[in-house]
């Protein structure tokens, strides 16, 4: 697959559309961008947001495209890929319920990756011509996205692989010490490029995983004590003397 299609099809190559529902307009308003921001009339709103369901590997834009829409994941998720040379591609963000997409359309940009959904989901596609936001708060929230992705490089910069993978299986079990169980929402693939390796890497961490009594069969995680799994992930690293600064932008 090349980084930019000459022709890219339609881009929801499998979907359906529905109404929007009072619960997906309370997913909106989650969101602290969104809070308010549907001020225009009731019919451009109606005009301007719909309700899609996706199929898994349903390319909602490619890297390069106009950008027109942006997308909020009520469930399921949208993984955002960049390409570099033609035919790799490398996981930047993994959207999931309650996060957005496409953020592009808000200032009438070219996409700068290609998104496309991990599983089964319902998407709300807003035009952004019905957002009434004002200047300031674009500007801060394209600030709050530079300063994740800075915060992201100096983790991959500064934290080796296994403990990456430590960190994310964490995320995923519950309870603070003991034995625990969890459920992966991503395919393993889609784990590797999130933590920076290829599949056959990670099958190596992944038994590496077994001499903490962690276990991963399929997406199903099991932990024999939480609190050896934690110690890995939370070893001290430079990574800790990151600070993320006061959001802002200098007027």
């Amino acid at each position: 697959m090349t980084a930019v299609s000459a022709k890219p099809p339609h881009p929801f190559h499998a979907h359906r559309s529905l109404s929007v529902t009072s619960r997906d307009l309370a997913c909106l308003e989650g969101i602290p961008l969104f809070r308010g921001a549907f001020r225009s009339s009731p019919e451009k709103v109606e005009a301007g947001v719909s309700v899609v369901i996706c199929a898994e590997g349903t390319t909602l834009y490619r890297q390069g495209e106009s950008a027109s829409r942006l997308y909020v994941v009520a469930y399921g998720g949208v993984a955002i890929n960049a390409s570099v040379l033609p035919g790799q591609e490398t996981l930047l963000h993994l959207c999931q319920g309650g996060g957005f997409c496409g953020e592009e359309a808000l200032i009438h940009g070219r996409r700068l990756s290609t998104a496309r959904t991990v599983d089964l989901s319902r998407l709300i596609a807003i035009d952004p011509s019905v957002l009434d936001l004002p200047p300031s708060d674009v500007s801060e929230h394209f600030y709050r996205r530079l300063s994740d992705l800075t915060e992201e490089i100096v983790v991959f910069k500064s934290v080796p692989p296994f403990q990456r993978l430590a960190r994310l299986l964490l995320d995923h079990v519950g309870p603070r010490s003991g034995s625990a169980n969890g459920e992966l929402p991503l395919l393993k693939k889609t784990v590797a490029a999130k933590i920076g390796v290829d599949p056959a890497s990670l099958s190596r961490l992944l038994r590496r995983m077994k001499d903490l009594g962690v276990s991963v069969q399929g997406n199903s995680i099991k932990v024999a004590d939480v609190g050896v799994l934690r110690g890995v992930a939370e070893q001290v690293s430079p990574v800790r003397e990151f600070r993320r600064p006061e959001c802002g932008v200098a007027g």
